[in-house]
């Protein structure tokens, strides 16, 4: 009884860990890719990654702060 959510939480742990990296692992191939092709500009890819989040995020802050 007692293992049981201990295995999923094990479970969920591993998961996740796998999943972000395997995220990072893409954006590195994307940013490698990006910089081959377009050269200086790489952070131009990593903002457009980025900017999703960061407007998300300020948008809540901004509703909290009301």
């Amino acid at each position: 009884m007692l293992s049981t959510p201990y295995m999923a939480t094990w479970k969920f742990i591993v998961l996740v860990l796998l999943d972000s990296i395997n995220y990072l692992t893409f954006v590195q191939v994307r940013c490698y890719y990006t910089t081959k092709l377009v050269g200086k500009h790489i952070h131009w890819a990593l903002l457009s990654n980025l900017s999703p989040f960061v407007n998300r995020a300020s948008k809540d802050f901004r509703e909290r702060s009301r």
